[in-house]
């Protein structure tokens, strides 16, 4: 039976070696064709619900699909549906981009106006709040219905009364909040992070006086000049990273004492369940030694490390902690040559890989 099972895989593999070696691509296929005849089908903004199992699509510019685990269609929403609900002038020209809040509501952007609509009733879609075209660095709580963004280095809190707070007031260019740090690395794609409930805001505060400015020389404009950004170059002074926490209650701002040396990288910023701590992961400069903090969101302070890593190479953290109950969490690390989870408690014992 084993050689029978053994000489019917090979069969298998001879049968799918000859079916696909029929096909040879050359240098020009694989170059031109890429982004033409052999771009793959894709799934337009494909969001999973964040509560119930069913996920959407948008299937084409005047039709978004809400569809099973089995791919069903159980529900669909046109263009048309949307915009029975906009004046003429500000209608949408295609099904936007949504993001799901609960099992029956998304938002969706229209003109820098965000609406809340809601599948089941089919009625108009509530206005949140409208946004300064220069906004960047937008993230939506989905707890309260507020929103944090940036305009230029300050940083802004919008609520669904559309009142907008301005968190910092800085004017000096070099110092920047609720930004990306450390070139977007070590899985570090934003610079807000929101608690679980909603009420504080963790942020990235970035002062960058000491780092080098290096020449962008630009030439698509018709005529050629020099944009100087900051770059830290291998060797020399990197930008300086301290993480902010703004509480909306008393519209204060604290800031946690990760210490020195000031050009560490602080990275994979977590709330913990109860949004009493956070949980930053402090790497050396060097790159080769990793400190897991957990730190008070009430004054600041360090609480402790739960766990370090090293490797006489490096150490690259990339994803951020996940909390499975209120006192365990997964850690994800290559620390053993492999990608692996590790299973930790809040005291900082391993409990098993």
């Amino acid at each position: 039976m084993k050689h029978f099972i053994c000489l019917s895989f090979f069969f298998f593999l001879s049968f799918v070696n000859v079916s696909f070696s029929q096909i040879e691509l050359t240098l020009e296929d694989a170059v031109l064709k890429r982004w033409t005849s052999l771009y793959p089908n894709r799934l337009m903004d494909l969001k999973w619900n964040n509560e119930k199992d069913f996920f959407s699509y948008r299937y084409s510019d005047t039709i978004l699909y809400l569809c099973d685990i089995n791919h069903s269609i159980q529900d669909s929403l046109s263009l048309h549906d949307l915009n029975n609900f906009f004046d003429p002038e500000n209608k949408l020209s295609k099904i936007p981009n949504i993001d799901w809040l609960s099992a029956h509501s998304f938002i969706f952007k229209n003109n820098n106006r965000y609406y809340n609509y809601n599948t089941q009733r089919r009625e108009k879609p509530n206005f949140l709040f409208e946004l300064n075209p220069k906004s960047s660095n937008i993230e939506f709580n989905d707890q309260n219905n507020n929103c944090a963004y940036t305009i230029d280095n300050n940083l802004y809190v919008v609520n669904n009364s559309n009142e907008h707070i301005k968190i910092t007031n800085d004017i000096d260019s070099t110092i920047i909040f609720g930004h990306p740090v450390h070139r977007y690395e070590f899985g570090i794609y934003k610079g807000t992070f929101w608690s679980n409930s909603g009420d504080k805001l963790a942020f990235y505060r970035k002062e960058e006086s000491m780092v080098r400015d290096y020449p962008l020389l630009n030439q698509g404009s018709g005529s050629d000049y020099i944009n100087l950004i900051k770059y830290p170059m291998a060797g020399t002074e990197s930008h300086h990273v301290t993480v902010g926490v703004f509480n909306k209650e008393n519209n204060e701002i604290i800031y946690l004492q990760t210490g020195e040396p000031n050009d560490q990288y602080l990275t994979n910023v977590s709330w913990g369940p109860n949004d009493e701590y956070l949980y930053i992961a402090i790497l050396n400069r060097d790159q080769n030694h990793l400190k897991f903090n957990q730190y008070s969101v009430k004054n600041g302070t360090f609480i402790k490390t739960l766990f370090e890593e090293k490797s006489d190479k490096y150490v690259q953290p990339l994803h951020v902690m996940e909390f499975i109950t209120n006192d365990l969490f997964l850690w994800r690390s290559e620390r053993d040559g492999y990608d692996n989870f590790y299973l930790y408690n809040t005291e900082g014992d391993l409990i098993k890989k």
